[in-house]
């Protein structure tokens, strides 16, 4: 917040100064692409934390046992057992990097603007890990995927420098976002994490592993804010970069399709699923006119 608090201070000291100058007044349009650095927000899983599974199970005495399994391994922990002589081959791509291609049709009246228009996000690289155990030759992969579509409206000031040839502009936004991430998950066995003080029957109870991919799906109304600056290179057309923030977030529930966990009485899975995130983008528009 302080970052956005220093850029409207920017922003009024340059409307001061630049108040005599005028930019271009009507219709716009503009195509647009970027990048999503950290899709779905699940950095932080990939990298630092993985993914437990917590459920009860029955003991032999009929009492609850609680168990934990890891479904998904982060990407530090695999590091860790490779270097301890545990895993070998293994390949690690970081978190999920996303591109962003986006049509925007924008109208200026005064120093004012709204912009509507429709933006695509999918994952390009990252998220993918694989390993392989030193004591079964067993291979594992983790891959991520991700998408979202947005529909924007954003209502914001433009600021114009240099009789209108440099304009920095910045507005608060709401959208419709749909979107969702998955994990494809290729496991011949799951890490057990049953504590012995329940006394779980689990263990050796040919538990035979997963290969599953939870998705998880979310869709409404996104808020956020947008940052940039455009500069004409020739007549009535510019050239643009901007930052957008622009983030849903709704907890999904996913059914699980694995028969040895259905079998236990676990049978949904559920995650918060985040749509949208920090979008850099860049591109080109042309200013049409039409002024009112």
């Amino acid at each position: 917040m302080k970052k956005l608090y220093v850029v409207l201070l920017v922003l009024a000291v340059a409307f001061s100064f630049a108040a005599p100058a005028m930019a271009k007044q009507g219709l716009s349009v503009g195509l647009g692409m970027g990048i999503l650095p950290n899709c779905a927000g699940m950095g932080a899983t990939i990298l630092d934390d993985g993914l437990n599974l917590y459920f009860t199970t029955p003991n032999a005495a009929n009492q609850p046992s609680y168990n934990e399994i890891k479904v998904i391994r982060d990407e530090q922990s695999l590091t860790d057992a490779k270097e301890a002589g545990d895993i070998t081959d293994l390949e690690t791509n970081g978190p999920m990097m996303g591109m962003d291609f986006g049509l925007q049709v924008r109208y200026d009246y005064s120093y004012f603007f709204a912009r509507t228009g429709f933006n695509y996000a999918k994952k390009v690289a990252g998220g993918e890990t694989t390993w392989t155990d030193v004591a079964t030759g067993d291979k594992y992969e983790q891959n991520w995927d991700y998408s979202s579509i947005a529909i924007p409206l954003t209502l914001g000031i433009n600021i114009p420098a240099l009789e209108g040839k440099l304009n920095f502009y910045m507005g608060f936004s709401m959208a419709y976002m749909s979107g969702s991430w998955e994990v494809e998950i290729v496991a011949p066995d799951l890490q057990l994490k049953a504590p012995a003080i329940f006394g779980s029957t689990l263990a050796g109870a040919g538990f035979p592993g997963a290969s599953e991919t939870p998705k998880f799906e979310a869709s409404g109304i996104a808020m956020g804010y947008l940052i940039g600056v455009d500069a004409e290179v020739y007549e009535n057309v510019a050239i643009f970069f901007e930052y957008e923030s622009l983030t849903l977030a709704e907890i999904d529930t996913y059914n699980i399709k694995n028969a040895w966990f259905k079998a236990r009485g676990v049978n949904t899975l559920s995650y918060t699923s985040i749509v949208g995130g920090s979008f850099i983008r860049f591109g080109a528009k042309y200013h049409l006119g039409y002024a009112m």
